[in-house]
C-alpha cells in the first residue's frame, strides 16, 4: 500500500495539471468566425432602448438563418442575402433609417464563455440605426452564440452564450488509479 501511494501521488498531481490545462479558455480565430455589431443613433435612453429592440428584432430573424450554416463562407453568403430584410426590420422596429453591410473592423479583446477573442481585425455584421454615433451592441453571429435576454442590462451589453452541453473531464490515468486501488483493497 506504500508503494502505491508514492506512485498515486506524484500521478495524481500530473492528473491534475493536465485536466486544468484543458479545461482552460481558447482563442477563437478571426478567419472562422462572423462578429454582429449593432449601433445605436445616439446615447439617449430613448435611442438604447431602440438599439436594444432592434437587437432582438434582428437576432431573432438571424438565428435560424445562421444555424443552418456549416461554416463561415455560407453564413457570408446568408448575411449578404438577409441585408435588405435586416435593414426593414430596423426602420420597422426603430422608426429610423437603418444600414446594414458586412465589412471589417477592429474589435476589442472579449471572452465569452470558454473562448477568447483577441482584439483584432473580425469580419462583422454591422447595423447602423441613424447615425450610428451611439453606444453599441456586439458579439458573435458565426458560429452563432448571441441570443437576447428579455430582461437586458442597464447598458444594454448583454450577449448569453448559448447552452452548451455540461462537459465532464474524465481522466484514463485516475481510473487506472482507482483500478489499483480497488484491486489492492482485495
Amino acid at each position: 500500500m506504500k508503494i502505491f501511494k508514492l506512485i498515486a501521488i506524484p500521478v495524481l498531481i500530473v492528473a491534475v495539471l493536465s485536466v486544468g490545462a484543458y479545461a482552460q479558455p481558447t482563442n477563437a480565430s478571426a478567419d472562422s468566425i462572423i462578429r454582429i455589431h449593432i449601433r445605436a443613433n445616439d446615447d439617449s435612453a430613448e435611442e438604447q432602448n431602440i438599439k436594444l429592440q432592434v437587437r432582438d428584432a434582428v437576432n431573432e430573424y438571424l438565428s435560424p438563418i445562421l444555424n443552418q450554416c456549416i461554416n463561415k463562407e455560407e453564413a457570408e453568403r446568408a448575411l449578404q442575402e438577409s441585408i435588405g430584410e435586416i435593414e426593414k426590420i430596423g426602420k420597422q422596429v426603430s422608426g429610423e433609417d437603418v444600414n446594414a453591410n458586412l465589412r471589417t473592423e477592429e474589435f476589442p479583446a472579449r471572452t465569452y464563455g470558454d473562448i477568447v477573442y483577441p482584439a483584432g481585425k473580425y469580419e462583422a455584421l454591422i447595423v447602423e440605426i441613424g447615425t450610428g454615433a451611439g453606444a453599441n451592441w456586439w458579439c458573435v453571429a458565426f458560429p452563432p452564440m448571441c441570443y437576447t435576454s428579455s430582461k437586458p442590462s442597464a447598458n444594454g451589453n448583454n450577449a448569453i452564450q448559448a447552452q452548451k452541453p455540461k462537459v465532464t473531464y474524465h481522466s484514463f490515468i485516475l481510473d487506472w488509479l482507482n483500478s489499483l486501488k480497488k484491486q489492492g483493497g482485495k
